[in-house]
């Protein structure tokens, strides 16, 4: 069985699966692969809790929404532990507390490397400030000698982050 006859019998496979009574989602199978991440919006979050409010299951939700199972059921939990029931109305404050729930991660501690700069950020400053202002890689370089051993995309990122290396000013706060 060739490529084409194999993209051709899953196409099959899900036209012959969708019945006359559900709308037509993306399937894994009609897609050939993996579905591609999508961003879950309020209206999804709103459109999942009031579904379950009607009494349907984690599975068909997902099916009939074209989300992920296991993402359906993380927002179902998230809004069982915050007291979501079938007596609350599903209101923009509900599915934006539920959203928040769960997408609500603890931030990743930082590197020994970024760290390290922490502890000279007023010395990066001075340098990058100077007049004239030393270029990143110099700092790098004069990090090095002093046994500050760090990739130069690590030095840029901290830079960038902690002290607004490069950043534009926003447009329209120009002086004239």
């Amino acid at each position: 069985m060739g490529p084409a006859r194999d993209v051709e019998r899953r196409l099959t496979w899900a036209s012959k699966t969708e019945s006359k009574n559900r709308p037509r989602v993306a399937t894994r199978w009609a897609t050939g692969g993996r579905m591609s991440f999508r961003e879950i919006t309020m209206q999804d979050v709103r459109e999942v809790l009031r579904r379950r409010q009607a009494g349907q299951s984690a599975r068909r939700i997902a099916r009939e929404t074209g989300l992920d199972r296991k993402t359906v059921g993380r927002y179902l939990e998230h809004a069982a532990e915050g007291g979501v029931t079938a007596e609350v109305a599903v209101t923009d404050e509900v599915a934006g507390a539920v959203g928040r729930r769960v997408q609500a991660r603890p931030l990743p501690t930082p590197s020994n490397a970024w760290v390290t700069l922490g502890g000279r950020r007023a010395q990066i400053q001075s340098w990058l400030d100077g007049d004239p202002p030393l270029r990143l890689v110099r700092v790098h370089e004069l990090l090095a000698r002093d046994g500050v051993v760090i990739s130069y995309t690590t030095l840029r990122r901290f830079a960038s982050r902690e002290l607004g290396w490069r950043k534009q000013a926003p447009t329209g706060s120009r002086s004239r």
